[in-house]
């Protein structure tokens, strides 16, 4: 078990305003390893000793998830319904339109998205609802904030919720004050920076899914034959080209609306990758489910959870921020 305890305190003033704000922004890795597979858990948030403290069933999840690597057999590739959980649903939210959605990319030519939206294209179904949001203060059902959060941004522009698609329709990018200047488009709360010895650039905070009005059953139910994804391995977008590629841990296999028990890693070993168009990934959402997603009641969190969690920009630019979203539901999904 690892613990990482962070602290950044940041001043800004202008000659209107005087502003300061201390984040601590805490981490703990917990991770087992046997024959050359691993399992883990990431738990973090803002705040203090309750970010770091890992529950006792999150140390048998955790095991259980070496257990299923270590089990597990090779994947045919193929074309799969997929069940995603959290995790890489907010990997799947920040790759689709997070970095395609940054204004400077938008004003340095290199994103697609910027002529998708002038077109007003439909880029996904009424399902397909992404939002960018450092203002979350309460994590799902977590009593800290989530990951990449804070209260002003490193311009001195307060946080605030800021939709990327709408029912399939793209929104106006995130900006800083450069871009939102070149782009002639409203400021949002996203300049940051890896470090004061770097330069400003249009980031992510928090990015995810909107949740659903489904249960996880009713959405398991859905599926006569495919795959559960609960373990997100990295990921990686193409602005330019639309392109998407989502890792997955493993596999667990899904006959009849039931878990089987089986496991599946990639092909060749190590993780599963989704790859293909982000629209028509955007356009084959089945449906979604709530943020307590094992309750039927009425949602008692205001956001969906975001999972800790790293961004890199142009090769070089690294910043911490966190992803998220409801199980959702995928048909047609390129596995490999």
């Amino acid at each position: 078990v690892s613990v990482v305890l962070n602290r950044d305190d940041f001043l800004f003033i202008d000659e209107k305003v005087r502003m300061s704000q201390t984040i601590l922004r805490n981490l703990t890795n917990a991770m087992v390893l046997k024959n050359g597979e691993r399992g883990y858990t990431l738990m973090g948030g803002l705040g203090g000793q309750e970010t770091v403290e890992i529950p006792d069933h999150q140390f048998l999840e955790t095991y259980e998830y070496l257990e299923k690597t270590l089990n597990a057999e090779k994947l045919k590739p193929g074309r799969y319904k997929l069940l995603m959980g959290p995790s890489v649903t907010g990997v799947f939210a920040h790759e689709a339109f997070g970095h395609s959605q940054e204004g400077d990319t938008w004003a340095r030519g290199r994103s697609q998205a910027k002529i998708l939206y002038e077109q007003q294209t439909e880029i996904g179904n009424k399902h397909a609802t992404i939002y960018n949001n450092p203002a979350i203060y309460k994590n799902g059902s977590d009593e800290f904030a989530a990951w990449g959060s804070y209260y002003f941004d490193e311009e001195g522009w307060l946080a605030q919720e800021h939709c990327l698609v709408k029912e399939g329709k793209l929104q106006q990018p995130m900006t800083n004050l450069t871009s939102s200047l070149r782009l002639n488009m409203p400021r949002t709360a996203n300049g940051k920076r890896e470090s004061w010895m770097r330069g400003m650039y249009v980031r992510q905070t928090n990015t995810y899914f909107s949740a659903g009005e489904k249960t996880y059953d009713d959405l398991i139910a859905q599926v006569d034959y495919g795959f559960q994804a609960v373990h997100a391995a990295g990921g990686m977008e193409d602005p330019k080209g639309m392109g998407i590629q989502v890792g997955i841990a493993y596999l667990e296999e899904i006959k009849n609306g039931q878990l089987t028990g089986k496991t599946f890693v990639g092909p060749n070993g190590g993780s599963v990758q989704m790859t293909g168009y982000v629209p028509d990934y955007l356009g084959s959402i089945v449906d979604k489910a709530k943020i307590d997603h094992f309750d039927d009641s009425f949602d008692e969190s205001q956001h969906p959870w975001n999972e800790v969690g790293g961004c890199g920009k142009y090769h070089k630019e690294s910043v911490m921020a966190g992803c998220g979203g409801p199980y959702m539901l995928l048909e047609n999904v390129l596995l490999g």
